[in-house]
């Protein structure tokens, strides 16, 4: 089910390996620098970030700034 504030959702599963957790987690690293340093940041797609990886093509991971 969908939540209206997507920041409120209970659980989210990630079925990766270590080097997709890695990367992972390099992407929401930049995106924290990001928004510390520009106001305007507003989101940033996983997809966008990582053109090279097909399999997350299929579901992306959206991050937005509260």
């Amino acid at each position: 089910m969908l939540s209206d504030n997507p920041a409120l959702l209970e659980e989210v599963v990630f079925q990766i390996g270590a080097a997709e957790a890695r990367n992972l987690a390099s992407f929401l690293i930049e995106c924290a620098q990001e928004m510390e340093s520009d106001d305007l940041w507003e989101h940033r797609h996983l997809s966008d970030w990582e053109k090279r990886n097909e399999e997350l093509a299929n579901c992306d991971l959206i991050v937005f700034r509260l």
